[in-house]
């Protein structure tokens, strides 16, 4: 028998920078954008993530430049 200790994984994504609060929890919001050609696309929409789940700020990074305007911030986050 072994015994083994489990670490939560953590996700890189892109988010909406209003709102973000570095050790706060939020729940990850559902999310659609009409520019596939992003280089940002996976990080910032497809991320695998469940929408309408709790997760733990864990970092809250600089702001990424979105070609569409938006305001977005690179965050660290991980499962509550």
């Amino acid at each position: 028998m072994r015994v083994v200790e489990v670490e939560r994984a953590t996700h890189d994504v892109i988010l909406p920078a209003r709102g973000v609060v570095e050790g706060g929890s939020m729940l990850y919001p559902e999310r659609s954008c009409e520019f596939r050609g992003c280089p940002k696309w996976r990080q910032c929409v497809g991320a695998p993530l469940r929408p309408n789940f709790s997760y733990r700020v864990l970092e809250a990074g600089p702001a990424e430049p979105c070609p569409l305007g938006f305001a977005l911030r690179r965050v660290k986050l991980a499962p509550k």
